[in-house]
């Protein structure tokens, strides 16, 4: 058991003889009215429990101060609230280790400057530095690093970032978001009343930069994410149904690329839940039959859009299809209990697509888009786009380019290797200068040793990416829709609505066409687009 544990306790707890507490508050306080204030609250604190165990026990809101508290818990907060010095010197000093539910209640809650008079080095600066180099200002990771490192601080009894692992980092994730999902969290924090989206993220943030660095400087295995797991609410579904659905899904992982079992698991709870409203006396896969599954269809073409509140289209109709189609063949095949035991649907059942012809740029259009592109102010935006124009290579393969990715022909012609993407084929294709230029310039900006390699999602092999920007892999999103409608208004080319009108998609087709014109044979331009 820890020094100073109570028996029974998970927490290290117990009151440091007064006489200590009171020499600290007079050596650091600049006035003696001051000091006498800090050692008069710690004194009411100790009376009023004179066992700390009993205020570790005690509801949490009489541990910090909420507007709504009833008057003895108000009253009991408030002396938490006048001592919040001396509780924090008990931390510091290894007298107590306190739990997350009060750490992320209580505030103003942060350690720096009372380590600074306790000559405690907690590790802010070097970490600032590290942060630094990743790309960070000092100013964007300050809260971050205070906020982070007072509650783990204080959590573990680990003074010093040094000494953090990654099931400190993992148990502090899962404490924040258990503490977001209280129904009592605005009481709190007023502000997640009214703009909880917005509280969220910002602790969300908060979490995984702290846990970005720790990884790049080794304490961490697990790879910087951008999102936590979301820590909405979803509607309940039946018991029976869900662990078949886990077990399919966590079979499919083995198998497949990560974004493919999130769309499953999106579709096939989207389809437990229309079963728990609309066919409530199922309550196992192996009461669906095929109508069934086909009144869910007609369902979906009047279900909205989650994110638009706009009917369904007709990719995302056939994607829920598709994953429930796959779902009953599998659990066939592999002849699972509590499932219909056969392929419930037919490649016919879902909406057919409308057949068009893949649309290239016009010229006139290329060369006001690529005019744009030229101006925009982001390197890693602009060589994104760039790259996209002259080798046609899709989204996915340019956002995941090696560092080492760009060489040269014997004739000194640029070369990029594109790694596996849709064919699981890594290929080479030649590179226009205009375009190695500005990937060699990119690349050159890329900082040595300042992040850890990480895992590439469908090779495994450890990469250090182009397109990384505080230790993350850039998103897509980031490099190629939102650059492409900032070039697409600069150069005008938006429709009715002011949307752009050019996709990265079209450069493969564009590509394609202008080496069918040059005279290229269809199987060199199916090895250059990677089909």
């Amino acid at each position: 058991m820890d020094p100073g544990a109570v028996p029974g306790s998970q927490y290290v707890c117990r009151h440091c003889p007064a006489e200590e507490y009171a020499a600290f508050a007079m050596e650091v306080s600049q006035r003696r009215p001051s000091a006498r204030i800090r050692i008069y609250a710690a004194r009411r604190f100790v009376h009023r429990w004179p066992n700390l165990t009993d205020w570790f026990d005690a509801p949490l809101t009489s541990r910090v101060a909420t507007p709504g508290s009833q008057t003895g818990e108000a009253a009991a907060a408030g002396l938490s609230l006048e001592a919040l010095g001396y509780l924090l010197f008990l931390g510091l000093r290894g007298y107590a280790r306190f739990d997350y539910e009060w750490l992320l209640a209580a505030k103003p809650l942060f350690l720096p400057e009372l380590a600074s008079r306790l000559g405690v080095e907690l590790g802010i600066e070097q970490l600032t530095s590290e942060a630094a180099r990743l790309g960070f200002s000092a100013v964007s990771v300050d809260v971050t690093l205070r906020w982070a490192i007072t509650r783990m601080t204080l959590h573990t009894g680990i003074v010093g970032v040094d000494g953090l692992t990654g099931d400190h980092f993992e148990s502090f994730r899962e404490a924040v978001q258990t503490f977001l999902r209280r129904s009592d969290l605005a009481a709190f924090h007023p502000g997640a009343a009214t703009k909880f989206d917005r509280f969220r993220k910002s602790w969300t943030m908060r979490v995984n930069q702290f846990g970005l660095l720790l990884f790049h400087r080794g304490q961490i295995n697990r790879q910087p994410q951008k999102i936590m797991k979301s820590i909405k609410v979803r509607a309940a579904t039946r018991p029976e149904m869900q662990t078949v659905v886990d077990r399919w899904l966590a079979a499919r992982r083995a198998l497949d690329r990560p974004a493919g079992p999130k769309r499953f698991d999106i579709a096939l709870h989207r389809f437990m839940v229309w079963l728990a409203r609309e066919r409530p006396q199922m309550t196992s896969f192996a009461q669906v039959r095929r109508d069934d599954v086909l009144a869910y269809i007609e369902e979906l073409m009047r279900q909205p859009s989650p994110r638009t509140g706009r009917p369904l289209g007709v990719l995302a109709r056939r994607g829920h299809i598709s994953a429930i189609s796959q779902f009953f063949r599998n659990t066939a095949s592999w002849e699972w209990k509590g499932v219909p035991g056969r392929a419930l649907l037919g490649t016919g059942d879902g909406p057919r697509m409308p057949f068009r012809v893949p649309r290239f740029i016009p010229a006139d259009e290329l060369e006001r888009l690529m005019a744009a592109v030229a101006k925009l102010d982001c390197p890693y935006q602009r060589t994104a786009l760039l790259i996209a124009r002259w080798t046609g290579a899709r989204k996915g393969e340019i956002q995941r380019l090696a560092v080492d990715s760009l060489d040269r022909y014997p004739d000194s012609t640029p070369r990029l290797r594109l790694p596996p993407g849709k064919t699981y084929r890594e290929r080479i294709v030649p590179l226009h200068r205009e375009a190695a230029d500005a990937l060699t310039n990119l690349i050159g900006l890329r900082k040595v040793g300042a992040e850890r390699a990480l895992n590439d999602e469908l090779t495994g092999t450890p990469t250090r990416y182009v397109f990384m920007n505080h230790g993350r892999l850039l998103s897509c999103a980031y490099l190629f829709q939102k650059s492409l409608a900032i070039a697409c208004r600069e150069a005008g080319l938006v429709d009715e609505a002011g949307r752009p009108i050019i996709s990265a998609h079209r450069f493969r087709h564009t590509v394609g066409t202008q080496l069918a014109e040059r005279g290229a044979k269809m199987h060199t331009i199916m090895s250059v687009l990677g089909h």
